[in-house]
């Protein structure tokens, strides 16, 4: 497969979205306003439960992320949309977060939990409270969108690249895609990840980033295990471009923080910079090197018994990249996104 191109597309105007940025903050969000009560939806979209009562999948977790990426050069815009479905006793506990960068600058559009019935099918993404969601026949999402009066933003799922199976109980899909805005549509690449948690002591997949070069072709690097290492030592990677003739494969990927700063709040470091590289091997075996720096962060400090608290973070990374492929020496310009979370677990 060829990497993908795309013809020229006028470059964005930063006031643009500066503006669309400072409309949305001034509405805030509505979760409410537009929500179908959850009887109705547990009977049109998920199916009621069995006559037995017992609710399926107790103890699962179902996670589904959804990030557009911009490939087009001069722009800089990441839309993530993250749904996490619990099941417990009491019924299914739905979590969604939403989150718009661009320009250098985050603003997160939404955030909302709240319980449904057991449902059949609980890992079913429901609609509402300003989010609207197009699905094609065969129930796969085709759209989504923050559906507001002032905040008017669509991602639409293009041609299929790749996907792939990174770990247990989890896809990654690529495709191409089209943000479109209220002044105008931007072109990238959309990352459908899905997530299924049968273990309540194994926690929630951990760092991951889709880069993009100058020349548009997506890198997707996954951290290999679910625990994040302490700080100063290096974590395992694995990274992933549907580009070419073939998909390829780098693994294992040596990933390190060579700067860091303070998160005061949460009493601990976050990265700052990631260095990442494949083992020294043969020259005929593929070899993978990157230098990111963040350009701009959303830091989130997630509740905990203290002193020290969890964070989850969620940058804009610029840097540079090379492969096999390039002669080295020459590292190709990356821009793009980084989620880094660091649980309870890591020592400060």
């Amino acid at each position: 497969m060829r990497p993908v191109t795309r013809p020229p597309v006028r470059p964005a105007r930063p006031w643009a979205f500066f503006l669309l940025l400072l409309l949305s903050s001034a509405l805030g969000i509505s979760c409410s306003a537009t929500e179908e009560s959850p009887q109705t939806q547990a009977t049109v979209r998920g199916g009621l439960l069995p006559s037995d009562g017992a609710p399926p999948f107790l103890g699962h977790r179902f996670q589904r992320t959804f990030l557009f990426l911009s490939a087009e050069e001069g722009t800089r815009v990441a839309v993530l949309w993250t749904f996490l479905q619990e099941v417990v006793p009491e019924g299914v506990l739905r979590s969604r977060t939403g989150y718009l960068s661009g320009e250098d600058q985050w603003e997160e559009l939404l955030r909302d939990q709240r319980m449904t019935p057991h449902q059949r099918f609980p890992w079913r993404i429901l609609p509402g409270g300003g989010i609207r969601i197009v699905m094609d026949p065969g129930e796969e999402i085709t759209s989504i969108s923050f559906d507001l009066p002032a905040r008017q933003a669509t991602v639409t799922r293009g041609r299929l690249l790749g996907d792939w199976s990174p770990g247990p109980e989890r896809t990654l899909r690529l495709f191409q895609s089209d943000l479109i805005l209220p002044t105008r549509e931007l072109r990238g690449y959309l990352l459908d990840s899905s997530w299924t948690g049968t273990d309540p002591d194994v926690p929630a997949p951990s760092d991951w980033a889709l880069l993009v070069t100058q020349g548009a072709t997506p890198f997707v690097l996954v951290q290999e295990d679910s625990e994040h290492p302490a700080e100063g030592e290096r974590s395992t990677w694995i990274a992933w471009s549907p580009s070419g003739a073939s998909p390829r494969i780098w693994a294992p990927v040596d990933v390190r923080w060579t700067d860091v700063t303070p998160v005061e709040r949460a009493r601990r470091n976050a990265p700052e910079a990631w260095w990442m590289q494949t083992p020294e091997t043969r020259a005929a075996e593929p070899w993978l090197e990157a230098s990111l720096t963040r350009r701009s962060v959303f830091m989130d400090i997630l509740d905990g018994p203290g002193p020290v608290f969890p964070i989850r973070g969620l940058y804009q990374v610029e840097g540079t990249l090379q492969t096999e492929g390039s002669p080295r020496g020459r590292p190709q310009p990356v821009w793009g996104f980084l989620r880094h979370r660091q649980p309870l677990n890591v020592e400060p």
